[in-house]
């Protein structure tokens, strides 16, 4: 079920943290560095929020963007 929801919802994209060849995103060019890729990095911001909004049960009493104008991840 998961996984026919998310081909049917979301476009999937593997990237190689360490191949430089750029990816192009959202009209921006992005590129890998020192096995980061930036692509990566603002979906694991994404899921911070998520996993915090669901797992400290701030979903009873917030809505989710309440909760987005005060979260403050701790990833970079």
């Amino acid at each position: 079920i998961i996984v026919k929801y998310i081909n049917l919802n979301y476009y999937c994209v593997k990237v190689e943290a360490f191949n430089r060849t750029p990816v192009r995103f959202n009209n921006k060019e992005l590129s890998s560095t020192n096995g980061s890729h930036p692509i990566t990095a603002d979906t694991a911001k994404n899921f911070e929020l998520a996993i915090n909004y669901f797992g400290g049960n701030y979903y009873k009493t917030q809505s989710w963007d309440e909760f987005y104008k005060v979260f403050k991840g701790q990833i970079k």
